[in-house]
């Protein structure tokens, strides 16, 4: 047993208790290997996906998987040398996303390419953290721009839909926001300040799609500020979201897209929608703001594209986590918060009793209200009981933001981030203990340029720690990571993940979600003859995988 050992500090005799080092060799070669094997054994034990054992199908595609990372990897000590002369290979957790995924889709007879088109047709499972503003792929999100502005959605005459965008700063506006407007409702105002979406020329058009997403280096390398530019990103559409129809018509294509790469689940956090029936008076100074549009129920329209969108997927869910924004006052989040509570209780008779699942607090961390802030507001609501939190904490780079600590007082059911965790060594603890799980969005914390180098992700270590974890894409039109499979295939080259861990990660997202027991079983029940398909199948090996 290790000795504790007393010393005196300085002048002043303080005493100081440490623990002697008692650690001896092992006596042989023999037992070396022998505590060699039990100190891996030990960690092995630990390890978040201890509980998975692989078939032999599953090890054959584990093995297939391992190669195609093998070759990108070739002699990974090169990506250290400093030589010029030396060319490392491209491998890309190191480089920012859009970097990489402009590499992955150059060409599609690569290793990454290959292990990329495995996550594709992979069943994913969930997602379980996924923002309303920014669901949509940019691609499809002006793709659906097109249509509005050239009467795709017009109802038989019904509407006269216009896209304008906005060319300058002006007003609180930046430049490049959109509005929807309808000229059967108003006459649609002559400005130099915007533009038709019809009219734009194809430079502008592409400049718009650069100030709706990060897919180049302007965004996040010379941006001073990435949040600022994140936030610009939002305000381009929060305008054109608001118009009922348009918003309805986004979602569906955002369900769609999630069902296309094979996703069957997932928990939007949603702010709560204030619809217009258009953007005209936008363009009219001094004619108020726009008013809420009178309807049955705020997430009706939501519910409704889910609705469509599952036609063609019927075992697709989806749930709502309502979100509030740590820009607003402890007062109006604590009104908000009774207005959940509400809306929970008061479901129409055709929606599910669960379809809103809990409450969240979201955007900026560092220069929003501490959640401690909120706790006493949310108390006072009287709903801490009975709305379930879903608590954004932990995204923050620095020391003192110790938001952790109250999330968990206030007894969240996942942390979102939670990427400084490890400064919190009794939170990691309850992490293991009480298995909380952690919503990780790898893609997102690096172009927020949280983790620059995904290979960096301490989502290894909190795997390695037995943490319950589970992958998400965060804001996919903004970063450019539609569905979960860029996610799966950065983490999966960065974190040297197994298929143990792979399949972990995606029972989990079943597993910890806001679902009923009852909901959890069938979905694991139906997924697990999906995966059993995919795995018989992807396990065959390539003539060109070696």
């Amino acid at each position: 047993m290790d000795k504790k050992t007393e010393l005196k500090c300085g002048t002043d005799g303080q005493s100081l208790c440490y623990q002697a080092c008692n650690m001896n060799p092992a006596a042989s070669y023999g037992e070396y290997k022998e505590k060699l094997a039990q100190y891996k054994a030990a960690d092995a034990a630990k390890n978040m996906a201890a509980d998975i054992t692989l078939n032999e199908a599953e090890k054959k595609l584990d093995e297939r998987m391992n190669r195609l990372r093998e070759q990108m990897m070739n002699n990974k000590y090169v990506y250290a040398v400093r030589d010029a002369s030396v060319q490392p290979m491209y491998y890309p957790p190191i480089h920012p996303f859009y970097d990489a995924k402009q590499h992955l889709l150059a060409d599609k007879d690569t290793p990454e390419h290959k292990l990329f088109d495995l996550f594709s047709q992979m069943p994913k499972g969930g997602n379980l953290h996924i923002h309303t503003s920014a669901t949509l792929s940019v691609e499809a999100f002006v793709q659906l721009l097109e249509e509005f502005d050239t009467g795709k959605f017009s109802d038989n005459g019904a509407h006269d839909w216009a896209v304008y965008v906005l060319q300058k700063n002006q007003d609180g506006a930046v430049k490049n926001t959109l509005y929807l407007a309808d000229s059967h409702k108003q006459p649609i105002p002559v400005s130099a300040d915007y533009k038709r979406y019809s009219q734009l020329s194809s430079r502008e058009k592409a400049d718009l799609m650069s100030d709706l997403c990060f897919m180049d280096e302007r965004k996040v390398i010379d941006t001073k500020y990435i949040w600022d530019a994140f936030n610009d990103c939002f305000s381009r559409v929060s305008s054109i979201l608001n118009v009922k129809p348009f918003y309805f018509e986004y979602y569906v294509k955002s369900f769609k897209e999630l069902i296309r790469d094979n996703i069957d689940y997932v928990e939007v956090r949603c702010g709560i929608p204030h619809f217009v029936d258009n953007n005209n008076s936008r363009f009219l100074p001094g004619q108020g703001e726009d008013q809420d549009t009178a309807e049955d129920y705020p997430f009706r329209t939501i519910y409704d594209a889910y609705q469509e969108a599952k036609r063609i997927r019927p075992d697709f869910t989806a749930k709502l986590i309502i979100s509030g924004s740590r820009k607003k006052t402890p007062d109006i989040v604590k009104d908000e918060i009774k207005n959940v509570r509400m809306w929970m209780q008061t479901l129409p008779e055709d929606m599910p009793k669960n379809f809103i699942i809990g409450y969240d607090l979201v955007s900026e961390e560092d220069r929003g209200y501490k959640t401690d802030e909120y706790a006493e507001a949310l108390y006072g609501s009287g709903c801490v009981e009975s709305v379930p939190f879903y608590f954004h904490d932990g995204e923050s780079c620095w020391a003192d933001d110790d938001n952790i600590y109250s999330a968990f007082a206030l007894g969240t059911r996942r942390i979102g981030h939670g990427l400084n965790l490890f400064r919190f060594p009794s939170m990691v603890d309850q992490m293991e203990k009480k298995g909380l799980a952690l919503e990780v969005c790898p893609i997102s914390n690096q172009l927020l340029r949280y983790t620059s180098d995904l290979r960096m992700h301490l989502i290894g270590e909190y795997i390695n720690r037995g943490i319950p974890c589970v992958i998400c894409s965060d804001d996919p039109m903004i970063l450019g990571n539609p569905g979960l499979a860029y996610d799966f295939w950065d983490i999966y080259l960065a974190g040297l993940l197994g298929l143990k861990e792979i399949k972990k990660l995606i029972l989990n997202s079943y597993l910890y979600s806001g679902m009923t027991e009852d909901e959890k079983q069938l979905k694991i029940n139906v997924w697990s003859l999906k995966w059993d398909r995919f795995v018989s199948g992807a396990a065959q090996t390539t003539p060109d995988d070696v």
